[in-house]
């Protein structure tokens, strides 16, 4: 194999990694309650990330069109995850998602967030207009309450 030809496969299989890792970087989970997904949010953040997301998110609703309600964890996530998109951009994405999944007739949830990452988005000008629990039991269990069903 000629060094056109090896740095021609080395190109693709970084391409497949780099497709693994995106697929990865944005899971979207079945919790135990029917129609009640799982978004845990974990390592750095960046603004590539952020559109991988919220594109596994609406894809996955898209195709299966059941979900009534969205928990987005944040227990995976610390305040150097955030250093790597501005501040701003990542509220106004956040917010964004939000309207647009409550537009869709989702519920959003969040839960785990660490008392620095609250004064981190508290301090730059986040606003939480949705239920949000300190963990992620809490909430399934809150949702049980209001009569979501568990998987079958």
């Amino acid at each position: 194999m000629d060094l056109q030809q090896e740095n021609e496969a080395l190109k693709q299989k970084l391409a497949s990694y780099e497709q693994l890792i995106s697929s990865m970087s944005a899971p979207v989970i079945e919790s135990i309650l029917q129609d009640v997904l799982l978004v845990p949010l974990t390592g750095v953040l960046t603004l590539e990330r952020i559109d991988n997301i919220d594109q596994a998110i609406f894809d996955y609703i898209s195709k299966t069109k059941e979900a009534q309600c969205i928990i987005i964890d944040f227990t995976g996530i610390v305040i150097d995850d955030f250093a790597y998109i501005d501040t701003q951009t990542f509220i106004t994405r956040f917010e964004k998602l939000i309207q647009t999944l409550a537009l869709m007739g989702v519920r959003v949830i969040h839960t785990g967030m660490s008392p620095t990452v609250v004064r981190y988005f508290y301090t730059n000008g986040f606003v939480a207009n949705h239920d949000a629990f300190s963990s992620f039991r809490t909430a399934i269990q809150q949702l049980a309450k209001e009569g979501y069903k568990p998987t079958t």
